[in-house]
């Protein structure tokens, strides 16, 4: 049986070292660590104010973007943990921090990697739940540690004086903060048409709900004079933005003053994105392609959606230039729309729209209609990442990582899995973490593989069942090995699913359970791992009826066919005896030749016997010993024997005498018993 689950081969590596970090955020001795004696505590009035303006520049944009919901302290939560992890590790301190003048440090005075970083991130936002308790830590001990700091090893310091003024100043700056947001807020609440102005800039980030806001403003009249086609064009985006109560009204023309509402049948709003797009708004010209292609708020029209594209691409839109380029692709009748549709992207790509840049990537790194060459698929990968098309980053990491088209650079290749992890592409987070894998970092490597897992990527799960199983970077857990393994086969890893196999086949983590480990393997084999289908095999040829070993030989056959040479040996010696399938010497002799010369000792001791017997091959003493030889050296037993027999019918009785040596030393009886009576 073949194991199935160690830790998988790795696709795209990434180096784990931080890049970016500033190697003069403080200035170190001779072993790296800060003097300590230069290493003043923060107090704690500087630290609440530094914490005040942290949550308010990662808080603030949310709750206006997304309003209070249960979606919104969550995502503020995530986007703290963030935050922390991503300054501290890189720069040592957060923006509030910076402003105080204060640093993180470990408790040695060495900086703080991204791995102790988010530790501290994640311990600081539980401390943070339980009503600051956490926080308060800090007025009991001279060193101005919080809970967190305890718990992560870290200290919050100033590594050069900062002035009294300074300190005031981020003490009181929250409480000026807080006077100005709100006059503000409650200038917006009684000034209207400032509140318009923020609706409508809110609306172009995509949200309904405030489309939905500046649609009423024009109807009403509030804040600005009714404007019923822009009240219609505002209800159109409210209702593509997922406010449902918008599409009753997207398709009407709200009348103005005192006039009665009158519903135009939805001719009216498109009349109006129509007319806005014929006097040159290249942005509805691509909002009316969009929709057209499809079907929101219209039929489905690709030849309509292509022409709006086509105007809005004229006009300078940059996406829909992009976006007809895909339309040309999906509907491809050939190479010239094949070219157009490359030459599209290229505009796009010229006039800033990421996807653009990571599509004409793809293509030079696929050879679509191109030979690969990865030096040009390079630089269009590195365009798209920095818009912030994150899975670009991803791919550019993995060319830096195997050298393709650019040097060899594990830091770089880092830094872009990172960029890709942290902008959401799971991929580059297992990426990441496997190459953690490889070099030990496996306490890092459980923190990706999880975020991996989580995002419903199978292979990181995997990976991190196999970290519980041995013990590598976590504390080791056979059952949450199989939890995890459990959950990387449903996430469609045929990986997960062979090493589920193999523990229940174990009863490891797991009751034992024949039924469970063939349902797994044959799901890993469905998948195409061979040594999944290898073990079916094995299971059902075993089992010992001549039902099962029937059942055993298709398992086999695709496991030799995908390249498992040790079916080839097991398939091998089935057709030579005629176990579960109609005995063929000619082919059981292909599969065992097959097998010896991918190194199965088995394969070369059958392949031997059949040139002794000539059974499918002919009768050949010499092939009969090269093969026997082949297969005793590389470790079978049986191979041993045979040539020690066929040497003592020989009288070469020394030669005897050595092989079945070797075959009693592996284990087998029968030449212990054979050795005394050989003649001295």
């Amino acid at each position: 049986m073949s194991e199935l689950n160690s830790l998988n081969d790795l696709n795209n590596m990434a180096d784990p070292n931080d890049p970016g970090e500033p190697a003069n955020m403080y200035v170190p001795n001779d072993n790296g660590a800060a003097r300590q004696g230069e290493l003043t505590p923060v107090g704690v009035y500087v630290r609440g104010g530094a914490l005040f303006l942290d949550g308010f520049i990662v808080g603030f944009p949310i709750m206006l973007l997304m309003g209070a919901s249960t979606n919104t302290n969550l995502l503020i939560g995530l986007a703290d943990l963030a935050y922390h992890t991503i300054m501290v590790g890189a720069y040592g301190r957060t923006l509030g921090k910076m402003a105080a003048g204060a640093y993180v440090v470990r408790g040695n005075g060495e900086r703080v990697g991204y791995g102790r970083a988010l530790a501290r991130a994640f311990l600081r936002s539980v401390s943070s739940f339980m009503l600051l308790l956490g926080h308060l830590v800090a007025v009991f001990n001279p060193k101005r540690r919080a809970l967190h700091d305890f718990m992560a090893d870290t200290r919050v310091v100033y590594l050069r004086p900062v002035g009294r003024g300074r300190k005031a100043a981020v003490i009181f700056m929250p409480l000026l903060v807080s006077l100005l947001v709100i006059a503000g807020t409650v200038a917006a609440f009684f000034y209207p048409p400032v509140r318009l102005v923020i609706y409508e800039r809110l609306c172009a980030s995509g949200k309904g709900r405030w489309c939905f806001s500046a649609a009423q403003a024009y109807r009403q009249g509030t804040g600005t004079a009714p404007d019923a086609e822009k009240a219609a064009h505002y209800y159109t985006l409210a209702c593509g933005g997922g406010h449902k109560a918008a599409c009753g009204l997207s398709g009407k023309q709200q009348d103005t003053g005192n006039q009665a509402q009158a519903t135009a049948g939805g001719t009216r709003s498109l009349e109006a994105f129509e007319k806005a797009c014929d006097g040159g708004d290249a942005k509805v010209c691509g909002q009316l392609g969009f929709a057209y292609e499809k079907g929101s708020g219209v039929q489905k029209d690709v030849s309509k959606a292509a022409g709006y594209y086509k105007l809005a691409c004229e006009k300078g839109s940059a996406i829909s230039c992009g976006a007809l380029g895909f339309l040309f692709r999906q509907t491809s009748r050939g190479p010239q729309d094949d070219e157009t549709a490359w030459a599209l992207y290229a505009k796009g790509c010229d006039g800033g729209d990421a996807w653009s840049c990571a599509a004409l990537g793809s293509r030079y790194a696929e050879g679509a209609g191109t030979p690969v060459d990865f030096a040009r698929a390079a630089p269009f990968f590195e365009k798209a990442c920095a818009g912030k098309y994150f899975p670009a980053c991803g791919r550019l990491g993995g060319l830096y990582y195997f050298g393709q088209g650019v040097r060899k650079d594990l830091d770089r290749a880092a830094a872009f899995f990172g960029q890709a992890c942290n902008g959401g592409t799971a991929v580059s987070c297992y990426n990441l973490g496997a190459l953690y894998d490889e070099q030990g970092r496996y306490s890092d490597a459980a923190a990706l593989h999880q975020k991996a897992c989580a995002a419903k990527y199978g292979p990181g799960c995997n990976n991190l069942g196999a970290l519980y199983q041995h013990g590598q970077g976590v504390e080791a857990s056979p059952e949450r090995a199989v939890a995890f393994y459990t959950k990387a086969c449903e996430y469609g890893s045929p990986q997960g699913c062979g090493a589920l196999g193999s523990m229940y086949q174990a009863g490891e983590g797991v009751q034992q359970s024949r039924f469970q480990a063939l349902s797994n393997f044959k799901k890993a084999c469905e998948g195409g791992l061979a040594g999944a289908c290898h073990n079916v095999g094995a299971i059902e040829e075993h089992t010992g009826d001549k039902e099962s070993a029937a059942a055993a030989a298709p398992f086999f056959e695709k496991a030799c066919a995908s390249g498992f040479v040790l079916s080839c040996a097991n398939l091998g010696r089935m057709y030579l005896v005629g176990r579960g399938v109609e005995n063929d010497f000619v082919r059981a002799a292909a599969l065992s030749k097959k097998a010896c010369d991918g190194g199965i000792p088995a394969g070369c001791s059958q392949l031997g016997l059949q040139y002794y017997n000539g059974e499918g091959v002919k009768k050949s003493a010499k092939l009969m010993a090269a093969y026997m030889k082949k297969g005793c050296d590389g470790g079978d037993v049986l191979a041993c024997f045979n040539l020690g027999a066929e040497y003592s019918n020989r009288k070469n009785y020394t030669a005897a005498r050595a092989y079945l040596n070797k075959a009693c030393s592996g284990g087998y009886k029968k030449a212990c018993d054979l050795l005394p009576r050989l003649p001295r």
